[in-house]
């Protein structure tokens, strides 16, 4: 089951190369991208967490027995990157902003004044928790790779 997952999880990644020059092309003709090019990044970035997980639920215990520690430590960090991913959305105040479908201002207040990323920090946060509290060795190469 891990290695069907790990090879949906390559797919995804390989189709996240085309996606991403097709979105720079988009943004440099429109300045903006368009609502194709923001469901394609949506769906790659929340499958990608969706077979994180499910790696994480299939492999756990490959890198030793999750312990309490691990599982509150891991815990911890899921919901501390689930709370920054809501954070960074939530600074935008319009969801058309989320993908890239608004480009009219630059985003400074809320978390952004302290990371201009902070839902790709969330993710990491999040993965890495995820991995954690699993003790995933595949789920933490998958998480490094995202980062």
């Amino acid at each position: 089951m891990v290695r069907t997952l790990l090879i949906l999880a390559a797919a995804n990644a390989a189709f996240s190369i085309p996606m991403a020059m097709l979105v720079k092309r988009d943004f440099s003709k429109r300045g903006r991208v368009s609502i194709p090019m923001a469901v394609w990044t949506g769906a790659a970035m929340h499958g990608n967490s969706l077979l994180l997980f499910a790696i994480a639920w299939f492999d756990r215990g490959s890198l030793g027995a999750p312990s309490i520690l691990t599982s509150a430590a891991g815990g911890f960090f899921a919901i501390a990157g689930a709370a920054l991913i809501y954070l960074g959305r939530s600074a935008y105040a319009d969801f058309s902003r989320v993908y890239g479908l608004k480009e009219d201002e630059l985003i400074d207040r809320g978390v952004y004044r302290w990371s201009r990323n902070p839902q790709y920090v969330g993710y990491g946060l999040f993965l890495g928790g995820v991995s954690l509290a699993a003790l995933s060795v595949w789920a933490f190469v998958l998480t490094l790779s995202f980062a």
